[in-house]
């Protein structure tokens, strides 16, 4: 987490928002083969093994086998395939 992340964090924590609201990546995992990402920054690293996206403070990896997109926007994307791990970097 940056620096300058911790007042915003602190912020919402004092006024009830949650951190979705500052932007932070929120992961919805049903099961072992969906994945929502909401409020991702883009796409570091794409491979069927191995999705990495950018997020506020750093970097979240997503493991498993043929892994790939369902769906995406600006905002959110859905992956989808046998997911074993959820790395968080940084």
């Amino acid at each position: 987490m940056k620096r300058g992340d911790r007042p915003a964090l602190e912020l919402a924590e004092r006024l009830c928002l949650p951190a979705e609201a500052l932007g932070q990546l929120r992961l919805t995992l049903v099961g072992k083969s969906r994945l929502l990402a909401e409020n991702h920054r883009g796409i570091l690293d794409y491979g069927d093994s191995c999705i990495r996206l950018a997020a506020v403070g750093g970097s979240v990896s997503i493991l498993g086998a043929g892994l790939g997109l369902e769906a995406m926007n600006r905002r959110e994307l859905l992956i989808t395939g046998q997911i074993r791990s959820v790395e968080w970097d940084g």
